[in-house]
């Protein structure tokens, strides 16, 4: 959007602690534009399933298309949706995304997506049952109980669309290093 337009956030269920966070995220990120950035409307409810999001994305996009220049999208099916229907009805709108849908992967390499938000889903699994059979089998125990761990997130552009994964594998190589070494004493 160039730091200036209007824009619409389309998300989860409104009632989601999650989804409040990233409504209070976005409207921060608008108030810091200082007036360059008007939020037209905040969709929620619509992470249901692709269908609904879809058919909310585009009556949107039906309604309000021609004011509309950037769409950030905090849930799954709004993410795939707003590409999807960005992609098909021509718009020239910015998408911001989340998670790494095929379809939201293809728009970044065509450029119809600007870029999305991954989280370290296989990370978080792979460390949480490698810990977890440490400390069933008595191997290890935890050295600070209540440890938080960021498993990392990463924006993918058009940039790094091919090769975000190595980092995120990196990442959780790091982690496991680090829990080795930091949070696990083995013995």
């Amino acid at each position: 959007m160039g730091g200036k337009g209007t824009l619409v956030h389309v998300t989860g269920n409104n009632v989601d602690a999650n989804t409040q966070l990233r409504i209070k995220g976005v409207a921060e990120a608008v108030k810091e534009s200082g007036g360059k950035v008007e939020l037209l409307q905040t969709i929620t409810d619509i992470d249901t399933d692709l269908q609904t999001a879809q058919k909310a994305v585009s009556d949107l996009m039906a309604a309000k298309g021609g004011q509309i220049t950037g769409i950030v999208a905090t849930a799954y099916n709004p993410a795939v949706a707003a590409a999807d229907v960005v992609k098909s009805s021509g718009s020239k709108a910015k998408v911001i995304a989340i998670d790494d849908d095929a379809k939201i992967l293809s728009g970044i390499k065509q450029g119809t997506v600007t870029a999305t938000v991954v989280q370290n889903p296989v990370g978080q699994a792979e460390i949480g049952i490698w810990a977890l059979a440490l400390l069933q089998t008595k191997q290890c125990t935890v050295r600070s109980p209540g440890v938080e761990v960021d498993s990392g997130s990463f924006v993918v552009t058009k940039a790094n669309v091919a090769g975000y994964d190595t980092a995120r594998q990196a990442k959780t190589a790091e982690l496991k290093k680090e829990f080795a070494d930091k949070i696990l004493s083995c013995g």
